[in-house]
């Protein structure tokens, strides 16, 4: 009871700060959330069902998936030409799939208030997962909050974005590896992959995790297993119905650490405009972040090199070092594609209780206050 009691403190905390910030605005109109921005055109049920747009402004990615939404099985393809990169955002289903579920396909009105909610709904089940986990290493569950400013949630959150939902499954993923029950595991890594593919870290580190050991073999390749083979099944689907996969790539990778020093290149450049300084300073936080908590990977990693947790830190670690610039084209993007790793710390913290291991989610989480603290300002 105590996690459950936890789980909703912080969605009522999330739900709270969101709503003061679209009151102040919009009228307290929580859909503002999916960042319809003007600069990209739209479709007809935007305007209809009176979706406030952001003016003089791309938006960002939650508008896509809203859209997306209201054709998840592209059954008539009329939503996209109105998506910036269709292959792309259509691989991460996850949220929309739930939403036919949900509104049995009665269109976009349904979709617009039906993807908060379960958003919400993710949300609850992520902490509440951390706050369980917690317990079972004799922690008091209120350190699951600290789950809540990750950067997934702390960013998807006001932006509507499938991270939420993704994290949140991993959460309750490793939950499950930690009380062997490996079936409710595989299904929860399973959907998370199929919500944002580079969640597929998880199960994959769990995996060499069990080869070094020498232990659940079979188990862990039905996780593997089942956690490709719906992204699989659903990408023969849109080469079907799309033609092509993707249209870009998530990651780029490059020589090691230069994404990271094109970015510490570009906020030298960027003090003359203040919302470029801004951006920068973000960018310089993030890359801050990313090195201490990567220094806590490494340290757990050298600890035990069978442990999947750190060998998660470790795959994150690596990911952020060989990533080229499109990852960390903004604190927003490399935050959340190396979540992994601070997932990772997070579970090594509440393990060791040790304040430096504390001290990168620390550095996060002041990060993640930025688009939240900054929203209100930012849906005008």
């Amino acid at each position: 009871m105590q996690a459950i009691r936890v789980a909703l403190v912080a969605v009522f905390a999330y739900a709270a700060v969101l709503f003061f910030g679209a009151a102040i605005h919009v009228g307290g109109d929580m859909r503002v959330y999916f960042h319809v921005g003007d600069r990209f055109e739209h479709p007809a049920f935007v305007q209809e069902q009176h979706i406030p747009v952001i003016h003089d402004s791309f938006g960002y990615d939650g508008q896509f998936y809203l859209m997306i939404a209201t054709d998840p099985l592209l059954t008539t393809h009329a939503m996209v030409p109105y998506i910036d990169a269709p292959a792309y955002r259509y691989r991460r289903i996850g949220v929309s799939l739930l939403v036919l579920a949900v509104c049995a396909g009665t269109g976009a009105r349904c979709a617009s208030f039906a993807i908060p909610i379960l958003l919400f709904i993710a949300l609850g089940f992520g902490v509440w997962g951390a706050s369980t986990y917690a317990q079972t290493l004799g922690r008091s569950a209120w350190w699951g909050l600290a789950w809540s400013a990750l950067p997934a949630v702390a960013i998807g959150m006001p932006r509507y974005l499938p991270d939420v939902l993704a994290t949140s499954l991993c959460m309750l993923g490793a939950l499950f590896i930690s009380q062997r029950r490996f079936w409710p595991a595989a299904a929860c890594f399973a959907y998370a992959v199929l919500t944002r593919e580079t969640t597929f870290l998880y199960p994959l580190a769990f995996a060499a995790s069990a080869l070094l050991k020498r232990e659940y073999l079979r188990q862990t390749a039905i996780v593997c297993i089942a956690s490709v083979v719906p992204l699989a099944l659903w990408m023969l689907l849109l080469r079907a119905r799309l033609g092509v996969v993707s249209e870009e790539a998530g990651a780029q990778f490059a020589l090691p650490f230069s994404g990271i020093w094109q970015v510490v290149i570009d906020a030298t450049s960027q003090h003359d405009q203040p919302s470029l300084t801004v951006r920068a300073v973000g960018n310089a936080i993030s890359v801050v972040a990313f090195l201490s908590a990567s220094a806590v990977g490494v340290r757990a990693f050298l600890l035990d090199k069978r442990d999947w947790v750190a060998i998660l830190a470790l795959f994150g670690t690596a990911l952020g070092v060989l990533a080229g610039f499109k990852v960390w084209d903004s604190s927003n993007s490399s935050t959340r594609t190396l979540d992994c790793l601070y997932v990772a710390v997070f579970l090594l913290a509440l393990r060791h209780q040790r304040r430096s291991w504390w001290v990168p989610l620390a550095i996060v989480g002041v990060l993640c206050l930025v688009p939240v603290l900054t929203t209100m300002s930012t849906t005008r």
